[in-house]
C-alpha cells in the first residue's frame, strides 16, 4: 500500500530538544500505563521504551526497506527511524485520558495527588485505543500538512492490541 507523500511542518526532536525526565511535570511523570506494580509503570516511560525497541528494529532493516517507508510517509530517508520510532512510541496516548486512568485506583491516586482531575464524564471514556486514535488524529494533522496517511496511521496505532 502507498501512502500520499506529505510534508513535515516540524523536524523531528534533537537529542538537545529533549526535556530530562526530572523536569516533567508531575502530572506528566504520574500517569501509568502498566500497573503490575506497586508503582506502575509510567506511560511516559512505557512509550520510550517501544520507541526505543522499534528504533533497534528499524537499526536493522535495509536500506531499501528505509527508502521505501520514507516514500511512503513523504519522509526524508534520515527522517524515517525517528519519525517511526515516535509514531509507534505513541501508541498508548490514550492512556493517559482519565477515564483509563481511573482503572486502576492507586494510579488515579497518584495522578489527582499530581493535580489531575477526574471529572465525572471524563471517566465515561476509558477506552485508551479509541483515545489513542482519536488524539493521535489530531495532534498528527497539526504536525502533518498535506497527509492523507494521518487517520490510516492513527486508526492502525489506536487498534494495536
Amino acid at each position: 500500500m502507498r501512502l500520499a507523500s506529505a510534508t513535515m511542518t516540524n523536524d523531528p526532536p534533537t537529542v538537545n530538544s529533549m526535556t530530562k525526565f526530572s523536569e516533567l511535570s508531575p502530572a506528566a511523570r504520574t500517569l501509568w500505563a502498566k500497573s503490575g506494580d506497586d508503582l506502575g509503570h509510567s506511560l511516559i516511560c512505557h512509550m520510550l521504551d517501544v520507541a526505543a525497541v522499534t528504533d533497534a528494529i528499524l537499526a536493522r532493516e535495509s536500506d531499501r526497506t528505509l527508502t521505501w517507508i520514507a516514500e511512503c510517509f513523504g519522509l526524508q530517508s534520515v527522517d524515517v527511524v525517528p519519525w517511526i520510532s515516535a509514531l509507534t512510541g505513541l501508541h498508548d496516548f490514550g492512556k493517559g485520558s482519565p477515564g483509563f486512568q481511573a482503572k486502576w485506583l492507586p494510579g488515579m491516586e497518584q495522578d489527582r495527588a499530581a493535580g489531575l482531575p477526574f471529572k465525572p464524564a471524563a471517566l465515561l471514556a476509558d477506552r485508551h485505543d479509541m483515545a489513542s486514535a482519536g488524539l493521535l488524529r489530531s495532534v498528527l494533522g497539526g504536525v502533518v500538512a498535506n497527509a492523507s496517511w494521518v487517520g490510516a496511521i492513527a486508526q492502525a496505532l489506536g487498534a494495536h492490541h
